[in-house]
């Protein structure tokens, strides 16, 4: 699972840049289906495969700054 919401993560943050790009690219991969293997269907939907420090702090950085904006509405 953690596989797929570092994907979902990437493109929402691609989603939050330009909706109907993100769109786009997702709806691609998902028409790859299972030709194409899972880095390439992630870089079709505008991600990265890859579990490095580098991906991990991006995903982090959009999931905490969301948070935060979150926060600030409720208070």
């Amino acid at each position: 699972y953690g596989l797929a919401q570092v994907g979902a993560v990437q493109v929402w943050q691609n989603a939050l840049r330009n909706q109907q790009t993100a769109v786009d690219a997702y709806r691609h991969a998902l028409s790859l289906g299972g030709t194409r293997s899972l880095p390439d269907l992630y870089a079709a939907a505008g991600a990265r495969f890859a579990f490095d420090q580098s991906t991990m702090q991006d995903v982090i950085t959009l999931l905490e700054s969301q948070l935060e904006t979150l926060y600030n509405q409720v208070d």
